[in-house]
């Protein structure tokens, strides 16, 4: 499962667009269809009006609007209400349980299933929901609804494209490779200047500073850091390998003079 979140200005086009049915022929289903209302009610000329109206008791925001979307792989077969149940999850979970909000259930993509929660941040209090550190909770949120109700752990969004349609992971391929580089100089160096020699030698470049930072052959520039090899654990390797080398050495020299 795949949660998205946006904040937003007006909900004039937010609930136009989630309620806007494109076809209007009786021989297929409507393109949209509400699941769920929460403190609100009507057609989305009567929504927009009524959270208008909350949402100036709280003149202070710019943003009010909360547009939250949950896509899913065809193979995860959902009801209607396990997704107003997820919603109502959700609510509670991010803090807006009391507030207006409409769970919309999209059916115009039959390869992607999803839907829509349109909240209003502002409640009938005045207070405004926070959207602080948003990204890390809906994560958290999506891992524990996919072992609640045993669902695909989807966390791309290609998942949901055929093979064709997919983006290569260029960047992630070209990680891997310099990881190896890495690990082949760290190997086999005692000292930085040594390491720094290998890794020339596969074509590579390497930015030395406050912190440490990798170049291929593409000038695609990575920070050791975010590869699992900070300036400080490349520092420490080393020293481990002189200690290494040293406690080789001593091995090597008594073994030798107890043949002696």
């Amino acid at each position: 499962m795949i949660g998205k979140i946006s904040i937003g200005k007006g909900f004039a086009g937010c609930l136009s667009y989630c309620l806007k049915n494109k076809d209007k022929s009786k021989e297929t289903p409507p393109r949209a269809a509400v699941l769920y209302y929460n403190q609100c009610f009507g057609n989305v000329h009567q929504l927009i009006r009524q959270f208008n109206d909350v949402r100036r008791l709280n003149n202070r925001i710019n943003k009010p609007v909360w547009h939250s979307s949950f896509s899913f792989i065809v193979e995860d077969k959902l009801t209607s209400q396990d997704k107003i149940d997820i919603a109502i999850s959700f609510a509670s979970k991010f803090d807006f349980s009391d507030n207006q909000f409409i769970v919309i259930e999209h059916n115009d993509t039959p390869n992607h299933p999803h839907f829509h929660i349109i909240t209003n941040r502002v409640g009938f209090d005045g207070k405004t929901v926070t959207d602080s550190n948003n990204y890390k909770r809906l994560a958290e949120f999506c891992r524990s609804i996919e072992k609640e109700y045993n669902l695909t752990c989807v966390q791309s969004p290609d998942k949901f494209l055929p093979p064709n349609e997919r983006r290569h992971h260029r960047n992630d391929t070209r990680k891997e490779n310099m990881k190896s580089y890495i690990n082949l100089a760290l190997s086999n160096s005692i000292s930085l200047p040594q390491f720094i020699q290998k890794i020339n030698e596969n074509g590579c470049q390497v930015e030395v500073g406050r912190g440490i930072a990798f170049i291929d052959e593409k000038k695609v520039r990575v920070k050791g850091s975010e590869i699992g090899f900070s300036l400080d654990n490349i520092k420490k390797q080393l020293a481990k390998n002189i200690n290494d080398q040293l406690s080789l050495t001593k091995n090597r020299d008594r073994s030798i003079n107890l043949e002696l």
